[in-house]
């Protein structure tokens, strides 16, 4: 496929009268309609300042940022705002408009002078609060709803801005676990409905491993790369996002978990769904959790059954406690490393 958006060798920063603070160089990645794509890493790794270079808010360092082939930095205003439309998440707070006015306001880019909207124009609007499930709020005012729903309003507002490109600057940031995966599956879904090409920021690792189609992601040490996401996940670039900050990513549950270097360590036998819970409670006990196949712990974790459980503790071979919740285990393991 050929790309909406490209960088070519782009260098982002910052410049200070004649000199220049570079966060990242050499960025060469790509977007493409239909693709879900989310932007990760760690505060200060650059996220904000590349997502502000190639929306032509902040120019680069070098280098260049292309929309359909063209420069976005040669492309007046109104020409950008029919190709590029942007959600941020500060956009929220405009309470005294109802939900129609807002997502009317995306329309400014195709309407004339006064902005007066054409049955063409109202049609998109209608069409915008109906792709996001918004429709029966039309009359509400944004202040009456809820930050799921004003983040579903602002979304209708950049669809009906009739754009190719959509950004979004963690539009996950502030709603409930709930309302977060309404908002990653509605875009995830609205990409390859339309063929637009969606990105977005997110802190959410969990959520965009799950729907994102495509992964930038920015290490600690600034370096970026991007790929189809589960391959990312299985070339190690999660784990690189956060050197030296004491976690390391689980692949099994697609997350970051506690990296405990501790002189106790343990195994665990039991189903994956099990697993996850008995390795949380170590860890949080100050037990590092070891692979499937390591030798040498001090512990073994088996779990037989599941109404009643039976949590088995091994030590040097030996069976030490048959217990009957986590809650157990964890005393009985804190019981024999105090003495």
């Amino acid at each position: 496929m050929k790309p909406i958006l490209e960088t070519h060798n782009l260098n982002i920063g910052y410049r200070n009268g004649s000199s220049a603070v570079e966060v990242a160089n050499n960025i060469n990645i790509a977007l493409y309609q239909g693709e879900l794509v989310c932007l990760i890493g760690a505060n200060g790794t650059g996220k904000s300042t590349l997502l502000r270079t190639l929306a032509a808010s902040q120019r680069p360092l070098a280098g260049s940022v292309t929309i359909d082939g063209s420069d976005v930095f040669s492309l007046s205003r109104k020409r950008l705002s029919r190709m590029l439309a942007i959600v941020n998440t500060d956009s929220t707070q405009a309470g005294g408009l109802t939900v129609r006015e807002l997502v009317a306001l995306g329309r400014h880019p195709h309407t004339g002078w006064f902005g007066r909207l054409t049955k063409s124009d109202s049609k998109a609007v209608d069409t915008a609060m109906l792709s996001v499930g918004i429709t029966d709020k039309a009359n509400r005012f944004m202040a009456e709803l809820s930050d799921g729903e004003r983040q579903k309003a602002m979304i209708a507002k950049a669809l009906a801005q009739d754009t190719p490109i959509i950004f979004l600057d963690e539009p996950t940031a502030f709603l409930d676990i709930a309302s977060k995966i309404s908002a990653m599956q509605l875009l995830h879904e609205l990409a390859h409905r339309t063929g637009k090409a969606i990105l977005l920021s997110s802190h959410d690792i969990a959520q965009v491993l799950t729907f994102a189609d495509r992964l930038i992601a920015i290490d600690g040490s600034h370096s970026i790369c991007c790929g189809p996401t589960d391959d990312m996940v299985l070339q190690g670039a999660m784990s690189r996002l956060f050197i030296g900050n004491n976690i390391d990513f689980d692949p099994s549950t697609c997350n970051f978990v506690m990296n405990c270097r501790l002189s106790h360590s343990a195994r665990i036998d039991a189903p994956n769904d099990m697993r996850h819970i008995i390795a949380n409670a170590l860890r949080r006990n100050d037990i590092r959790v070891e692979a499937d196949d390591a030798c040498g712990t001090d512990f073994v974790v088996s779990v037989r059954g599941t109404s009643p459980i039976d949590i088995i503790l091994t030590a040097d071979g030996n069976t030490v406690a048959h217990c009957p919740s986590v809650a157990q285990l964890i005393a009985t393991i804190n019981n024999i490393t105090n003495n």
